[in-house]
């Protein structure tokens, strides 16, 4: 059940991927000592990896957009046109 519900997680913005990593927790007394008990561990580790890395993404992303804007205020003077610019470029070369 877990698994088709990590499957089915892009689908639906990865909150199946919350719903299946709670349900692998709650049932993995039940699995102890079985095949099921590393499958649990590792959907879990790909979990919270998963999400690790998304955080660093986030961070770096912003870190380049405000690196952007930062070397293109001198040129196009600070405002919202500026930031537009900015951010258009950040996101063609993320």
């Amino acid at each position: 059940m877990t698994t088709s519900l990590h499957f089915l997680a892009p689908f639906t913005a990865w909150l199946l991927a919350i719903v299946a990593v709670i349900m692998g927790a709650a049932n993995r007394a039940n699995v102890r000592g079985t095949w099921l008990d590393t499958h649990y561990s590792w959907l879990s580790r790909t979990f919270w990896w998963g999400l690790l890395w998304i955080v660093i993404n986030w961070i770096i992303t912003g870190i380049l957009f405000v690196w952007v804007y930062a070397s293109i205020r001198p040129r196009f003077g600070p405002g919202v046109n500026t930031a537009v610019i900015a951010g258009l470029t950040g996101q063609a070369r993320a």
